[in-house]
């Protein structure tokens, strides 16, 4: 390896030399002589001299055309750090680095500006970097690396291929200014979520993200607005698969929502599987809104069935009421006779009896009236029990459609063990909350099984 004082005079050399291949005009004979000689002293170098050994690059070659050298490759010859000295190599247009014992990219790469391609793979960089001034890059392969974050990609507008596969990327993020970008590869890495990352990257016509954690139909929805993506990847055969691709109705569910498809987990989507998958789910669809109508159906003939008997119960107790209403005043119109007659003929015995019975009459009116007012809250009561018990079983029908059928409710039956023992659970849990013993107090009115094929896997 070269010394320190040989490094910064190899520097000095890279950037005189950099400006006379980047000039136009004519050299003489003497500037010819002398950049031929700033070649050879860079030819000369341990490093410089292990690249062109390994791309086939002679010496003379190296001398006279270094120029129009557009493509290098750094394989399995573990190099520590991107050489220094390869910026002398202007013009390169396409660098592979695969297999190196490189921990960072560092700023190496910064006057390679004509770079295009750039390959940094199964290395053991962990930070995305150095990047930003290689503005012309269109495909950039980070793929077989330790990268814990997507970052640093502001500058590298015009990139259209992203391979990020076999890392340890937890987010998508920071992809809002590569609208121009086609192809997003990421797989095997640890993705629970899409979100909304690709908002801005409208132009994407290939996603692989086959190995993450993606379990949601969800997620696959937020990529209705990916008008240009024609192939998406969630169970590839190379990479290990997402939860989401085990459950079912998973392929119907991806196809249904995303009629822009051409290719799903790399099989093609004939138009007789998409006709195929259109009626299906129109059959769901009609069997799902059958027994949302049948619920409909059942609530209303049970509430008019209730509202007809208790319409009965307030009418004889209101009928109850107007007799005790007008006997109390045929009594209150006698004692006030009574009362106010000059002629009192009347034994205070009878007198007794008046206000004995007046008494009587005022308790069962009173009576009545409690009864009456209950019974109206109880039939507003009973009628809203209808109403939401309907409402949540729609919504659970509603949901397992949604879901394709991963997430189903089951309603207990008398015959069922398991129903006893929620029951129990249930009452000892409110028990701890009080002081005193209510499991008298508690009434259960109804249990249901839910049956969650996600998280029957995550923890089988």
């Amino acid at each position: 390896m070269s010394t320190k004082k040989e490094k910064r005079q190899s520097k000095s050399l890279s950037k005189e030399l950099s400006t006379s291949t980047l000039e136009s005009q004519p050299q003489t004979d003497t500037e010819l002589k002398k950049n031929r000689s700033k070649r050879l002293f860079f030819f000369k170098q341990e490093e410089i001299q292990n690249i062109c050994t390994n791309n086939g690059i002679s010496e003379q070659a190296f001398l006279s055309k270094l120029n129009t050298i557009s493509s290098l490759e750094m394989c399995h010859f573990n190099f520590p750090n991107i050489p220094q000295q390869i910026s002398i190599f202007k013009n390169l247009k396409l660098l592979t680095i695969v297999a190196q014992d490189l921990s960072e990219v560092g700023k190496n790469l910064d006057e390679l500006i004509c770079l295009e391609k750039l390959w940094i793979c199964e290395t053991r960089i962990s930070v995305m970097e150095g990047f930003n001034n290689l503005v012309n890059l269109k495909e950039l392969y980070l793929y077989g690396n330790k990268i814990t974050k997507i970052q640093n990609l502001e500058n590298n507008v015009d990139l259209e291929i992203l391979s990020l596969s076999d890392n340890q990327i937890k987010n998508i993020e920071n992809l809002q200014t590569l609208v121009k970008l086609k192809i997003f590869q990421c797989g095997n890495n640890l993705i629970s979520k899409i979100g909304h990352s690709f908002d801005k990257n409208v132009e994407i016509r290939e996603l692989m993200l086959s190995g993450n954690l993606i379990s949601n139909f969800r997620e696959i929805i937020q990529l209705v607005h990916l008008p240009n993506l024609k192939s998406l990847s969630l169970s590839n055969p190379n990479f290990r698969e997402n939860p989401i691709s085990s459950l079912f109705n998973y392929q119907t569910h991806v196809i249904l929502h995303l009629p822009q498809l051409k290719y799903l987990d790399t099989l093609e989507i004939t138009e007789e599987s998409r006709k195929m998958i259109g009626a299906t789910v129109l059959k769901k669809i009609m069997y799902y809104n059958m027994r949302i109508k049948t619920i409909k159906r059942n609530e209303s003939l049970l509430s008019n069935s209730l509202k007809i008997q208790y319409s009965a119960l307030e009418s004889q107790i209101e009928e109850d009421v107007q007799i005790l209403i007008n006997l109390s005043k045929r009594i209150q119109r006698r004692f006030d006779d009574y009362t106010i007659s000059p002629i009192n003929n009347f034994s205070t015995a009878f007198k007794t009896n008046l206000e004995d019975i007046k008494s009587r009459i005022s308790v069962l009116l009173k009576f009545n009236q409690i009864k009456l007012q209950s019974l109206k809250k109880k039939k507003k009561k009973v009628f809203n029990q209808i109403e939401n018990q309907g409402d949540s079983a729609i919504r659970k029908l509603l949901l397992e459609l949604e879901t394709g059928g991963n997430i189903r409710f089951e309603d207990e039956q008398n015959t069922d063990n398991w129903m006893g023992v929620c029951e129990d659970i249930i009452k000892s849990v409110i028990n701890r909350s009080f002081n005193e013993n209510p499991s008298s107090q508690i009434l259960v009115h109804r249990i249901s099984k839910i049956h969650n094929r996600h998280l029957k896997f995550q923890y089988e």
